[in-house]
């Protein structure tokens, strides 16, 4: 017996709804999965940009930061023995200073740890303060009072000077008894500057320069080093002439 048409009519409406209900979650579905993707994407880009921005700043390091005079815990003594007394801040033997040091009591030297350095290499410079007088003294050897330069041999242009672009802080104190040394190191950057750092920094030119150190009023007597261009050919010598051999005559 068949139905009336209300029924019939009920079960279509009830397809269509169950059917705009399967609909609504296929599509629902599809924007849930293109969402997350969109954002894992914008995450890999963010975290590319970062680390990208990571290893730029590791590759470019400040070159500021080694151009400051630091304890050197490698220097030796003119005797070739280790300084480790005056670097140990543990040390058996208490120092008591009688007084500051006087400028007429101390000695100032400049090394370099080679003779020549290629273009854009970073030379090493050394700092040595000496107690030359008979007392146990104290005395402020800090980067505030430490001026380490190069200049140019020709027309003695100058060339760099540490206290342009790097801080110029802080205190150092030492106890220093006579013949006692306090080392110092500090690394070039191979690279020219001027007064506030203002200016690009470009690497230097190869040529004969030299180093000379300040500690507050006590100047080191300059050490000189050549930068040399590892790939510039040397002139080759010019071949000597035979000697003329004189005329025999008939």
């Amino acid at each position: 017996m068949p139905h009336p048409p209300e029924v019939y009519r009920r079960r279509r409406i009830a397809a269509a709804a169950i059917l705009l209900v399967l609909l609504g979650g296929i599509i629902a579905g599809v924007l849930v999965g293109v969402r997350a993707f969109a954002g894992s994407g914008a995450e890999d880009t963010s975290d590319v940009q970062a680390s990208g921005t990571e290893t730029s700043a590791q590759e470019k390091p400040d070159e500021t930061a080694s151009e400051v005079p630091k304890r050197d815990p490698d220097a030796r003594g003119d005797d070739d023995e280790d300084l480790d007394d005056d670097l140990d801040d543990e040390e058996e033997e208490v120092k008591v200073a009688e007084g500051p040091c006087a400028d007429s009591s101390l000695s100032v030297r400049a090394t370099i740890d080679r003779a020549e350095y290629p273009i854009g290499d970073q030379p090493r410079f050394g700092v040595v303060v000496t107690n030359i007088g008979d007392t146990t003294c104290a005395r402020d050897l800090g980067p505030a009072v430490q001026q380490i330069s190069v200049r140019a041999v020709e027309n003695d242009r100058r060339v760099w000077v540490n206290t342009d672009c790097a801080p110029t802080t802080g205190r150092d104190v030492w106890t220093l008894a006579p013949g006692d040394q306090a080392a110092f190191a500090i690394t070039w950057s191979g690279t020219g500057s001027a007064p506030g750092c203002f200016g690009p920094r470009d690497a230097v030119d190869s040529g004969v320069y030299r180093v000379l150190a300040q500690v507050g009023e006590i100047s080191a007597e300059p050490v000189e080093f050549a930068i040399v261009d590892p790939e510039a050919t040397e002139p080759e010598p010019e071949a000597e002439s035979a000697p003329s051999t004189p005329e025999s005559g008939p």
